[in-house]
C-alpha cells in the first residue's frame, strides 16, 4: 500500500487566520513550542505588582491572565483580530480590551511599565517600527518581554499550524527575523536588551537535532530615550 501523503499546511494572512482559529484557541499554552516559550517568558518576567502593563496582541489572553495573577497594578490587552478579543472577553475576570494594530496603538506615550507580547513580532514585517511604536509607550526604565519564533526553527520547517473547522491545516503569514535585526531594532528605539532565552527541540525535518526553536527577547527603555 502506498502511503498517504500528508498535505503541505494552507498559507493564510494573519487576520483571516486567526478568525478561523479563534474559537478554539485557549488561554494558556497549548502544544510543546508554546510550553517552551511560556516557561521563558515567565522566567525572564519582572514582578508585575502594582505596575501599569499592557500585552500587545494579547490573544485570548494567556498572558493577560498571568499579569493579573501576579497582582499587576492595571492590565490592557491589544489585539489588531476582533475574533481573538471575542474569545479573551470569555476566558476570565473582566480587564481592558482593545482592537488596535501593532504600528499605531492608540495610547499616550509613557503609559506602560511593563508591556509583555508572545509569538506575535513575527506577524510583521517591519520589525523595527513594531519595536519603535512598544518602545514609545514605555515609561524610561520600563521594561517590555516579547517571544518570536526562533529564526533557526522558521528556516527548519516549523511553522504557527492550525486546523479549522473545514479540517483544513493551515500555517500563519510569518516573517522570519535574525537576531541581529532585534539588536539594530532595539538599539534605534532606545531599547537594551538585558535578557535573552533560547529555549530547544527537536527538529521537524532530518538530520532531527535539537534546535533552538523560540527567542525570547527582555529589553529596557533607555533613560535618556
Amino acid at each position: 500500500m502506498k502511503r498517504r501523503r500528508q498535505k503541505e499546511p494552507v498559507p493564510v494572512e494573519v487576520l483571516a487566520g486567526y478568525a478561523q482559529w479563534a474559537k478554539s484557541y485557549p488561554a494558556k499554552s497549548h502544544n510543546l513550542l508554546m510550553q517552551l516559550e511560556e516557561e521563558a517568558m515567565l522566567s525572564l518576567l519582572p514582578d508585575p505588582a502594582g505596575k501599569i502593563c499592557l500585552d500587545l496582541a494579547c490573544g485570548s489572553g494567556r498572558y493577560i491572565h498571568h499579569l493579573q495573577d501576579r497582582r499587576a497594578g492595571a492590565v490592557v490587552g491589544v489585539d489588531y483580530s476582533a475574533d481573538m478579543l471575542a474569545q479573551a472577553k470569555e476566558t476570565g475576570p473582566l480587564f481592558q480590551l482593545v482592537r488596535s494594530p501593532f504600528l499605531a496603538l492608540p495610547f499616550a506615550a509613557a503609559s506602560f511599565d511593563l508591556i509583555t507580547c508572545g509569538m506575535a513580532v513575527g506577524h510583521e514585517k517591519n520589525l523595527a517600527w513594531t519595536l519603535a511604536e512598544a518602545a514609545r509607550l514605555l515609561r524610561p526604565g520600563g521594561v517590555m518581554l516579547y517571544s518570536d519564533f526562533h529564526p533557526f526553527a522558521a528556516l527548519s520547517g516549523w511553522q504557527r499550524t492550525f486546523t479549522a473547522t473545514n479540517g483544513r491545516v493551515y500555517h500563519l503569514e510569518h516573517y522570519t527575523h535574525l537576531y541581529q535585526h532585534h539588536q539594530q531594532a532595539c538599539q534605534a528605539a532606545g531599547l537594551v536588551i538585558d535578557g535573552l532565552l533560547e529555549p530547544l527541540a527537536r527538529a521537524v525535518q532530518p538530520p532531527f537535532q535539537e534546535i533552538p526553536v523560540v527567542l525570547v527577547i527582555r529589553v529596557v527603555k533607555n533613560n535618556l530615550a
